[in-house]
């Protein structure tokens, strides 16, 4: 496995010379850095949080309990306000200069997408203040070549099979399979190779005791199909839904087993008094007796507690919808209910408009509705921005 590198991208762009594809071949998105150092004059764009006062992942360490705080007007690092396209607003502090893939490590400093490469399935991610070159989930650099970029599919790759260096076996017919990011593996008894198929003659109807000896077509009885049992043909089964409750095979599988409230599922199985039986499309489409004491029945194949049943609530096919955008619908109590999505606030009382308020930075309704910060006090996930009081202080809170 190759050492995985993470270098920086800078401001002035990356030529196909300059960049190198350097990860492992285990993990599903990697990194792909650069071999070679940036040139000397180039502004190499990288978050470098304060030394003084900035932790490693861009948190303010938390003060002493009894510490004075005051009111903080400034963005701490690693916040940030950066100007939206169009000349959008943006909120103060919005922007995680190391997370934020448009703005990595500094405002408009944004990470390439797969269009920067066409073709060569690589997309950047900004981690730590940093833009990373990554390769999409299903794609691997296995040959380290810039060139071609993730040119390895891992869920068909013969050679790299669900990881780098995973190569397919050639199996005992000559055949080799990736699907899915796994090799196929050998056929081991009971089952055998027909041609390319991996089959037990034991029971497989084209393959009946021998390679391709397929069981002639006939009619079965009702309610039953022809099966290969023991590598005989000439044997029948019942459907699913069906049963010989009666053990005589000349009327088949007589009984419809989702609806006779005598043989409900099984043979024998009875209903209860006044309960009917029906296929239970809520339940996995099992045949069982009709619904518990707190469901009502709506339709031929549901059961509904018409209580809380977001498809049936208050009424059978009554279906709750979400309006308005960051909304979710619920059903409490047999009414239907708009939930605001979390981190999200219906402040203005209006569903028609949805959850218009982002709890996160608002700093009107900071954390929730009408927790107003103060004027120039940022918003920053949900909390109005603190810092520990000097004797510069302006406006105190302990």
């Amino acid at each position: 496995m190759n050492e995985r590198t993470t270098k920086i991208l800078g401001t002035a762009g990356v030529t196909s010379a300059t960049l190198a594809l350097v990860f492992g071949c285990v993990e599903p998105v990697r990194d792909i850095g650069f071999d070679s150092a940036p040139d000397a004059g180039a502004n190499t764009v990288g978050f470098v949080p304060p030394a003084d006062d900035a932790s490693a992942d861009g948190a303010s360490a938390l003060p002493e309990p009894d510490v004075m705080m005051c009111v903080s007007t400034e963005c701490p690092p690693p916040f940030v306000t950066c100007p939206k396209l169009g000349g959008a607003p943006a909120y103060k502090c919005e922007t995680n200069l190391l997370t934020d893939d448009s703005n990595c490590g500094a405002c408009g400093n944004a990470c390439p997408t797969t269009s920067t490469y066409p073709g060569l399935n690589i997309v950047g991610r900004c981690i730590d203040g940093k833009c990373a070159l990554t390769c999409p989930v299903g794609f691997q650099d296995c040959n380290g070549l810039v060139d071609d970029g993730c040119e390895s599919n891992s869920y068909t790759d013969l050679e790299n099979c669900g990881a780098c260096g995973n190569v397919c076996p050639t199996l005992s017919n000559g055949t080799r399979a990736c699907t899915g990011g796994v090799c196929a593996e050998e056929c081991l008894p009971p089952k055998v190779w027909c041609g390319t198929a991996c089959v037990n003659p034991q029971s497989t109807l084209a393959h009946c005791g021998a390679c391709f000896n397929a069981c002639p077509a006939v009619q079965p009885p009702t309610g039953m199909t022809q099966v290969c049992r023991n590598g005989e043909c000439g044997h029948f089964e019942c459907f699913a839904t069906r049963g010989d409750c009666n053990n005589d095979i000349s009327d088949g599988c007589e009984i419809a087993l989702n609806m006779d409230p005598d043989n409900c599922g099984a043979c024998g199985t009875k209903c209860g008094p006044g309960q009917i039986c029906m296929l239970r499309a809520d339940k996995g489409n099992v045949a069982m007796c009709s619904c518990d004491p707190h469901e009502t029945r709506c339709g031929a194949t549901s059961c509904a507690d018409l209580l809380s049943d977001v498809a049936h609530c208050g009424a059978c096919g009554n279906r709750c919808t979400a309006t308005g955008a960051h909304t979710a619908a619920n059903c409490q109590n047999g009414f239907c209910v708009t939930e605001c999505a979390p981190g999200w606030g219906d402040c203005d009382g209006d569903l028609s408009n949805g959850c218009e308020s982002n709890l996160s930075l608002n700093p009107r309704h900071c954390g929730a509705c009408g927790n107003r910060c103060a004027p120039e006090q940022p918003c920053i996930d949900g909390v109005c921005a603190m810092v520990e009081c000097d004797s510069d202080a302006g406006v105190v809170t302990k």
